[in-house]
């Protein structure tokens, strides 16, 4: 076999399926060695659990207290993972992040496959699955990914509609994807799509149509599955949850935010890291075919829905209060592959070039400063040395970004190659770097303190559990399976107390007084007697 007939079979393995295997192999240290965070993913077990215990499905409660933050279909999920797993099921739950990840990159290729040339294609599916956040979310136990899944397939089915497929199963299935994005997190579900299909047929000025895609039968579908939805919310919750369901979690967020409350041009910035490193590429190649458009190309018409989608998102959820990086998600899959449009249009450009040359020079100078990176305070309270396979992970980053910048400027420059060695890159780092989360994991959550509770309970005899400045500790009854008893500070500077019973203190090891017995450590806490 020639070396020629193994680069083609390897292209076509990768080109097929082949690459999320790849990605998943890339993936699996971290999805198996890391613990849950306390802020969501424990929230969400500890709920799990208390779902399963009281028999509800629709009214959820967090320690007895509603939680109508969100829909119940990724609970549900949650449920099934603690219910075959116990406190073991990030790995599965985590699952229904990756293969929403998967599924939207495939939908997205195949989308553009008749106006993204072939050499660009497998380099547009590994921008999308090394973009920073894209991969972030899909290591992690979030809905966000799973909503962004339904509302791609959303919009591929209005796509279809629009592009003249009237069957039954295009006209019902969008619908049903909205109801289901709006089922997995909320009305972004709805809003997204709804904003994406009404600036995209104002820019092909064909806003009369926005009835045959929006029409009454869309419409009662989507009132139907919602209003039983709220019935069965209002049967187990009551008045009282279903008003905060539908207001105070909607309304109340969208309007005056009490939580991530962000200025307008709060997604002006974190674009820029959130579809790292090929943000520069990205964003330069789109603003530039924008401005030239007119003038000298003409974007392909998917292309152009892309763009369209990816900018619309943008200025919708700019609308709202409420802000995180994680919400703009529906949006990365439409800036990356509108992205990959222009920067094959661009090809020849030497800014182009340059935009993918300083990722690519980022990456080769890490190995450099690695040295003077592990002496940062910030770095050094975590770990007193940097793992060994961490190091190789970084050498590997260093390696693509070599290779990249070779690509870029040898005399037939070849930009899809130089994208698919950084991409190739970031998936090395990831993978090694994965096998050296256990060592952080008791800075990530709290498996480790709680086993450590544990053990100092079974030899002191003390039943009782109080923490003292321990960021949400109330879930750790997912471990220890009993009662996390608080002791708050109050803004006033004054401290509740719980009844003066003997048990053990969990509280951060700065602030001790210094004469306590430290029973156990974890991180930043210690176990001491209360």
């Amino acid at each position: 076999m020639t070396k020629q007939n193994t680069i083609d079979r390897i292209r076509i393995f990768l080109d097929g399926y082949g690459l999320y295997v790849v990605v998943l192999i890339a993936m699996l240290p971290a999805i198996l060695l890391r613990d849950f965070t306390p802020d969501n993913e424990l929230r969400y077990v500890s709920i799990a659990a208390e779902s399963l215990r009281e028999g509800t499905f629709f009214a959820f409660t967090n320690h007895g207290i509603a939680y109508a933050d969100k829909p119940p279909l990724y609970l549900w999920i949650c449920m099934a993972g603690y219910a075959l797993f116990g406190n073991h099921c990030l790995p599965f739950v985590t699952l229904f992040s990756v293969l929403p990840a998967f599924v939207i990159t495939e939908i997205m290729a195949r989308w553009s496959a008749p106006s993204l040339p072939e050499r660009w294609r497998l380099p547009a599916k590994l921008m999308l699955l090394t973009s920073t956040l894209f991969i972030g979310l899909a290591l992690t136990m979030r809905m966000d990914m799973l909503m962004a899944m339904f509302i791609v397939l959303a919009l591929r089915m209005f796509w279809r509609r629009y592009n003249g497929d009237e069957s039954p199963r295009t006209f019902y299935l969008f619908p049903i994807y909205l109801f289901l994005a709006l089922f997995t997190k909320g009305p972004y579900g709805i809003l997204i799509p709804l904003g994406a299909i009404v600036a995209f047929l104002i820019v092909k000025k064909k806003l009369r149509t926005f009835t045959h895609f929006w029409g009454w039968r869309c419409w009662c579908i989507l009132i139907i599955l919602s209003a039983l939805w709220f019935a069965a919310v209002y049967l187990e919750g009551g008045t009282q949850y279903l008003d905060n369901l539908l207001f105070k979690q909607t309304v109340g967020r969208a309007v005056k935010s009490f939580a991530h409350n962000e200025p307008f041009y709060f997604y002006l910035i974190s674009i820029w890291y959130s579809i790292a490193p090929w943000s520069p590429a990205v964003i330069g190649a789109i603003i530039g075919a924008l401005v030239v458009r007119r003038h000298r190309i003409e974007l392909p018409e998917t292309a152009l829905f892309f763009i369209t989608t990816a900018i619309s998102s943008t200025a919708l959820l700019s609308c709202f209060s409420a802000k995180l990086s994680v919400y703009l998600l529906p949006a990365f899959p439409f800036f990356i592959y509108g992205g990959a449009s222009c920067i094959a249009l661009f090809s020849r450009s030497g800014w182009i070039k340059a935009a993918l040359a300083l990722p690519a020079t980022i990456f080769l100078l890490l190995a450099a400063v690695l040295p003077f990176v592990a002496k940062i305070p910030v770095i050094t309270k975590f770990t007193n040395h940097l793992p060994a396979l961490l190091i190789v992970g970084v050498s590997f980053l260093a390696v693509s970004g070599l290779v990249a910048l070779i690509l870029l400027y040898r005399r037939n420059a070849s930009l899809p190659g130089a994208i698919t060695s950084l991409g190739t890159g970031f998936l090395l780092f990831l993978f090694f770097s994965g096998f050296c989360i256990g060592d952080f994991n008791d800075h990530i959550g709290y498996r480790d303190l709680a086993e450590k509770t544990d053990a100092a309970i079974k030899r002191t005899g003390l039943q009782n559990v109080y923490t003292y400045r321990v960021r949400r500790p109330e879930n750790m009854d997912v471990y220890l399976g009993r009662d996390i008893i608080i002791i708050d500070d109050h803004e006033d500077g004054t401290v509740t107390y719980p009844p003066k019973e003997t048990g053990l203190l969990l509280m951060r090891e700065k602030d001790l007084k210094g004469t306590e017995e430290i029973l156990g450590k974890s991180g930043k806490y210690v176990i001491i007697k209360n």
